[in-house]
């Protein structure tokens, strides 16, 4: 675990329990119903929607179980010699929300900026690409019927009150291609369990935060009042996606890529007589399949689905010397660097979402300090560049890729 694990404690009150891996079991805490309130409230779905101009598919509705389809609040906005299509039909969504429909309002980790950065933070202390999505629904409504998600999720009541009932898992640790399917369960089997009653039932007030393992069902709902709440999910990593990742650099040997015999899947005798001694060549290469290189694949995967830092490219080319200065301090984001060294020249080496920086010594010393230390308080724009040894260049360098941020 993260040595400042700033952001999961805001989440949790058993970092214990997610010192190595993600719990199993799901997970209730009783925390800071303010703080998430900085992250999201109701009237700031208001400024989401009419300000800044979020267009569907960024938000949805969904009326028991099943999504609505967008030309339902949706318009397309007209100017001279140009259309804005599916922005949000503010009158509609208002009107379906009467009708018991939830809002959803999905990526808010890269379309609003407080959930932008709490999402960056967690994701650099789990070491996964973490999103959050928020979930808006009237009184006595549900927008989704029971189901399972095939990732983990901290449940973040915001405000109102929203009910959870759990069930045990049909699916242990489902993966992304074992996603919830609507006949898994038949009406019998949906009356017998909820004859059988949930394995907890809850009622999320603001501050509270379940731990949501990926598999469990639940089905949930509002009584007499609105409920907003986010969902911070966690991608599935497993044990499997690496095997995965070693299966797809078979393809690369001409041996497992040859035709099969045309009469090999006449029946499955013949079919396991030919599979025989593919499996035996198969096992062969997984012996010498090195593992360094399929953790190479797997990491190039996170760099696929990563989101960087809030960087400032435009700012920091085109801001001049004395407006820099006049900034209230700098701000080292150790959550923007996926990791940093020291090279054989002494170099300070860090890996970004977007490359490499390389600072020579003296700020090589500084910086590598700054990120050891971890800590966002500001400092002096002046006592900053004196630690970067002067180099106005750096300092730009590493605004541009989100590694330094300007506080004003």
């Amino acid at each position: 675990m993260n040595p400042n694990p700033r952001a999961l404690r805001a989440l949790t009150d058993s970092l214990d329990l997610f010192q190595n891996d993600l719990p199993t079991r799901p997970l209730l805490a009783h925390l800071d119903a303010a703080f998430f309130q900085s992250l999201l409230r109701m009237r700031d779905i208001d400024e989401l929607l009419a300000d800044q101009g979020l267009r569907y598919p960024l938000f949805s509705m969904s009326r028991n179980g099943g999504r609505l389809a967008g030309s339902r609040y949706t318009y397309a906005a007209k100017t001279p010699g140009a259309t804005t299509r599916d922005l949000a039909d503010l009158r509609a969504l208002r009107d379906q929300l009467a009708g018991g429909a939830t809002l959803i309002l999905d990526h808010l980790h890269r379309t609003w900026r407080p959930l932008a950065d709490f999402c960056r933070r967690l994701s650099h202390e789990l070491s996964r690409p973490v999103g959050a999505n928020a979930y808006l629904t009237p009184p006595a409504a549900q927008g989704f019927g029971i189901h399972y998600d095939t990732h983990g999720a901290f449940i973040v009541q915001v405000e109102g009150r929203k009910t959870w009932d759990l069930y045990e898992p049909l699916v242990t640790m489902p993966l992304e291609d074992q996603r919830w399917q609507e006949d898994m369960l038949s009406t019998a089997d949906r009356d017998a369990l909820r004859e059988a009653g949930p394995t907890q039932h809850l009622e999320l007030v603001p501050g509270d935060v379940l731990w949501l393992p990926r598999g469990w069902l639940h089905d949930v709902f509002t009584t007499d009042e609105a409920s907003l709440h986010l969902t911070i999910g966690i991608p599935e990593f497993s044990k499997h996606m690496l095997a995965a990742k070693a299966l797809a650099a078979l393809a690369e040997d001409e041996e497992f890529r040859a035709e099969l015999p045309l009469d090999a899947l006449t029946d499955s005798d013949r079919a396991g007589a030919e599979a025989e001694p593919v499996l035996k060549s198969f096992a062969a290469w997984l012996l010498a399949a090195d593992p360094a290189a399929v953790g190479r694949r797997a990491t190039e995967l996170l760099d696929t689905v990563w989101y960087p830092a809030r960087s400032s490219p435009i700012a920091a080319a085109l801001l001049t010397d004395e407006q820099i200065s006049a900034a209230r301090g700098v701000v080292t984001r150790r959550e923007a660097v996926r990791g940093f060294g020291i090279a054989v020249d002494g170099k300070l080496q860090l890996r970004t979402v977007g490359g490499e920086i390389a600072v020579d010594a003296p700020a090589a010393g500084f910086l590598g300090r700054l990120l050891e230390e971890d800590d966002a308080t500001p400092v002096a724009v002046a006592e900053y560049l004196e630690g970067l040894g002067g180099d106005g260049s750096m300092l730009r360098s590493l605004l541009g890729e989100g590694v330094a941020e300007l506080m004003w």
